[in-house]
């Protein structure tokens, strides 16, 4: 699977757009990453407006993740007997493959 599109996302309207450079062949500068359903409505409600704050923080997210894994490894290494680390630690790793595409 190819990188994602680069954050920072934000949504506007019912779209989710990531900045992109000048040198962009993406309209204005940007990429649309994603478009919110309005449902029967003509505006989002308070679940679309969620989905999307939800989809336009994915990059941030997912780097915190990494980080996450790398403060647990540096503190309790791969292997420990806090088995508290080593749970949250599965399930980050577990959290970037699925965000990345390699989850199983």
């Amino acid at each position: 699977m190819s990188k994602h599109t680069p954050g920072p996302w934000a949504v506007e309207g019912d779209s989710v757009y990531a900045n992109r450079d000048a040198r962009s062949r993406h309209r204005n500068g940007r990429a649309c990453v994603a478009n919110v359903c309005a449902g029967d409505y003509d505006e989002l409600d308070a679940e679309g407006k969620a989905n999307a704050a939800l989809i336009a923080a994915a990059p941030d997210l997912l780097a915190v993740a990494h980080r996450a894994v790398c403060l647990i490894v540096e503190e309790y290494g791969e292997s420990s007997g806090n088995v508290g680390a080593m749970q949250d630690l599965a399930e980050f790793r577990k959290v970037i493959a699925k965000a990345e595409g390699s989850a199983q």
